[in-house]
């Protein structure tokens, strides 16, 4: 890794985001942003490298952030600007793997909610089986068999 080398990250609603390699401090490098709307002042992020892997970084904290010092959500309640957009998943190398992480994740989470539409349609099954017996015992009863 080398000042000016890119590394990239996927952004929630935002896509894969490039940061710019500009400081190496030990195992650690400084990226900058280009993803924030206020390049003046974007976010720079310290990171390191991911533990077994030669092209994957984690986040270690914010260095500077973009834009307001003090960021709001949807509930009105403050966030903590160390944690705004760029500690959510791994920075890779290169832009295809960060692309591959995330279409991962998503086929993941996709085959867990079609696991738990199984389940639930194995409890319909179930549910409707019983109901059926219930009808059918119901109309012995009516014509007067005993069950």
């Amino acid at each position: 890794m080398k000042l000016g080398d890119k590394l990239y990250h996927y952004l929630v609603m935002r896509g894969v985001g490039t940061y710019d390699v500009i400081g190496i401090d030990g195992d650690d490098v400084l990226v900058k942003s280009k993803a924030c709307n206020n390049q003046d002042h974007a976010c720079i992020v310290r990171l390191n490298r991911l533990e077994g892997y030669k092209t994957r970084w984690k986040f270690v904290c914010m260095v500077q952030s973009c834009g307001a010092d003090v960021y709001y959500d949807s509930n009105d309640e403050e966030v903590d600007t160390n944690y705004m957009w760029h500690n959510d998943s791994p920075y890779f190398e290169r832009k295809g793997d960060c692309k591959k992480f995330k279409w991962e994740e998503v086929i993941s989470k996709r085959n867990k909610e079609i696991e738990e539409i199984k389940e639930k349609i194995a409890k319909l099954k179930e549910t409707q089986q019983k109901k059926v017996a219930q009808i059918a015992e119901l109309k012995l009863l009516i014509e007067g068999v005993e069950v």
